[in-house]
């Protein structure tokens, strides 16, 4: 392995621990983002049946006090009959009463029909309440942890800074800048193995001198992809010291 390809992939090693910790970091914003949204959501949905349940309780209120009205007209109206003095006065009291009794039976159809729509609400409302008990006490819990690992996450990354410092104050400038480059383009992968005269990275054929002169295990050359960049080794011919330590 070419000297600079073995420090550029001890460099490489360094980068996708700290990009991987970089990852989870930026995860945590998105899933926390998502978990308030299923809480929220779970708690807007609870919010409005029990706002239904109270506004079924001021109608049935209201009801009621419909149904007593019309049940004190009939009262009267009875009264009417048994003093009236002739039949035309008989007929109307009997008339007026079959008029409120109609409208408190279609009252009192409606009263049932809020309360039957209430005994259904109940149980879903106690249901929602212990989900978002549970979601929330899921989601505060995420919260503490995820506060715990960007704390674990950010420490991480501060103890290979200097080491990833060191490294790349080995690599010269040319090499480094191409390096850091293609290991943002290609996504943390800018040191691959050449495996059977192929770029693992990209999969693209090797020409033969390049092949020839990864496979013979000369460290005079460094030997790069013609498409996609990458620096490239052969994991076969590597031969001690820092190539080896490195891969």
């Amino acid at each position: 392995m070419h000297p600079v390809v073995a420090k550029l992939f001890s460099l490489q090693k360094i980068d996708q621990k700290v990009a991987l910790a970089q990852k989870k970091l930026d995860s945590i914003p998105k899933e926390t983002q998502e978990r308030q949204k299923k809480l929220s959501k779970l708690q807007e949905e609870l919010t409005r049946l029990k706002d239904r349940s109270t506004e079924i309780e001021v109608q049935v209120a209201s009801l009621e006090t419909k149904v007593g009205a019309i049940e004190t007209g009939i009262k009267k109206q009875e009264a009417y009959l048994n003093q009236a003095s002739s039949p035309s006065e008989y007929e109307a009291a009997r008339h007026q009463i079959r008029y409120l009794q109609r409208d408190r039976e279609e009252l009192q159809n409606e009263q049932l029909a809020l309360m039957e729509e209430q005994e259904q609400l109940a149980p879903k409302i106690t249901e929602l309440e212990a989900a978002v008990a549970e979601e929330k006490a899921t989601f505060d819990a995420f919260l503490k942890e995820a506060d715990k690992l960007k704390v674990e996450l950010e420490a991480k990354k501060q103890e290979v800074a200097d080491e990833r410092r060191a490294k790349a104050a080995e690599i010269p400038a040319e090499y480094l800048a191409r390096y850091e480059e293609i290991f943002v383009s290609r996504e943390g992968s800018a040191v691959v193995p050449a495996e059977r005269s192929y770029c693992s990275g990209c999969f693209t054929k090797l020409t033969p001198n390049d092949w020839a002169m990864l496979a013979n295990g000369t460290n005079k050359v460094l030997v790069t992809c013609r498409t996609c960049g990458r620096f490239l080794y052969d994991p076969e011919s590597e031969t001690g010291g820092e190539a080896g330590s490195a891969s």
